[in-house]
């Protein structure tokens, strides 16, 4: 069992637990671990009252920072940096 908490939004806490699976099928504690992380559970447990949704202008920016910027793993040429910069910013975030 994956046993979490959640906040409801007057303050309380509230207890959930989601089968994961049977101890026989999961004999060590990591193989428990691994089904969940493989079926996803961490994923519903947020706060459902925060909008946690990422805006495509917001993805954007980090593409642009981490794959153009001065510290990306590859650089870019002085050509095409600002290509790039200018098809994402005018074309794709536009629409």
């Amino acid at each position: 069992m994956l046993r979490h908490r959640l906040i409801q939004p007057d303050g309380r806490r509230l207890e959930h637990t989601v089968p994961v699976g049977l101890i026989r099928d999961f004999p060590k504690e990591k193989d428990a671990w691994r089904e969940e992380d493989r079926l996803g559970l961490h994923v519903p447990i947020k706060d459902e009252s925060a909008d946690t949704r990422v805006r495509f202008n917001a993805l954007d920016e980090h593409y642009l920072k981490a794959d153009f910027g001065s510290d990306a793993v590859r650089p870019k040429s002085v050509n095409t940096i600002p290509i790039v910069e200018h098809y994402v910013r005018d074309y794709l975030v536009s629409r």
